[in-house]
């Protein structure tokens, strides 16, 4: 068995913003391409649920199977990406703190030893980089909802 590097990141904003408005745009994976820029189109397999499997196709062409793990109505979902030389999962958390509530979006990576430099400084980066945008972005759809 290879032995794999650990990659992560998260980005954490408190927001005024309701938790059905962000779960609604989570949910709906066609709204997925404001999220990020390197987003190009989404499309859901069955319904939003463990299990199922969104088509995510980036700008550059790219295509990705991204499957749902767990989800959380109105809380969390999490989901699952293979990738060369391993797997990248992806965390999006929300939590009530009075009137505000706290959207956490975070990233993790097992990639194999040997994959871990090509992946760092190609789409690791990529990776990271949308981080922060994910969660303002979630959060101005919301408010414009």
């Amino acid at each position: 068995m290879s032995k794999t590097v650990r990659f992560e990141a998260s980005h954490t904003n408190t927001v005024n913003a309701s938790a059905s408005d962000i779960w609604a745009i989570w949910t709906d994976v066609s709204k997925w391409t404001a999220l990020d820029a390197g987003n190009g189109k989404a499309s859901l397999r069955g319904s939003f649920a463990p299990g199922s499997v969104v088509s995510l196709t980036l700008r550059n062409g790219s295509t990705f199977e991204v499957h749902l793990k767990t989800v959380t109505k109105n809380e969390e979902f999490s989901d699952e990406t293979a990738v060369p030389g391993g797997v990248v999962r992806t965390y999006h958390k929300m939590k009530q703190s009075g009137d505000h509530l706290i959207v956490t979006y975070a990233l993790e990576a097992e990639i194999t030893e040997k994959e871990a430099h090509a992946f760092s400084i190609g789409l690791w980066q990529n990776l990271v980089a949308g981080i922060p945008s994910q969660v303002e972005n979630v959060t101005a759809l919301a408010r414009a909802a």
